[in-house]
């Protein structure tokens, strides 16, 4: 957990979140990485065509977003990991793609919420906490895809030439 909060690429405060959503660079057209709301486009939702090419600048952003209180999302998108330092609630119309970790509780949420990865919560006491429907579909493949596009280059001590 401290090794993903000390490469977060986002860290925003807790409260409640409506519009976290993939987000373009108004003057250059790419992924607006510097924006908060912007946690990924899982689902190519944003393209930009430029002649007869059309891109999807957010597409490959696997963003490590860490709320440093409890949160709460409605109606929100996003890909990479998820961190929570506190308590969880997702309401209707919140879908994930990749790791989400709570360090609380998941709370109660209204309407669907969709994740496709995974996710954990320290209390473990996920079913009983819900009003609404959650769909959690687990995927190795979508937590290795964020875990893996979410790291972060560091240099490592090299060892030096040795020839025998």
């Amino acid at each position: 957990y401290n090794t993903f909060i000390n490469s977060a690429n986002v860290t925003i405060a807790g409260g409640t979140i409506t519009g976290a959503k993939p987000a373009l660079n108004s003057t250059t057209h790419a992924c607006d990485r510097t924006n908060t709301n912007n946690w990924g486009d899982p689902t190519n939702s944003l393209s930009y065509t430029s002649g007869s090419t059309t891109t999807y600048p957010c597409a490959s952003y696997y963003p490590i977003i860490h709320v440093t209180g409890s949160l709460q999302v409605n109606g929100n998108i996003g890909q990479g990991v998820l961190l929570v330092d506190g308590d969880f609630q997702a309401g209707g119309g919140f879908k994930f793609y990749g790791l989400v970790i709570v360090k609380g509780s998941i709370l109660k949420g209204n309407g669907t919420s969709n994740f496709y990865g995974g996710l954990l919560s320290e209390t473990a006491n996920i079913t009983d906490n819900f009003n609404g429907t959650i769909n959690i579909q687990y995927s190795s493949c979508a937590i290795s895809t964020a875990v893996s596009n979410s790291a972060v280059a560091r240099p490592i001590v090299q060892r030096p030439f040795i020839q025998y």
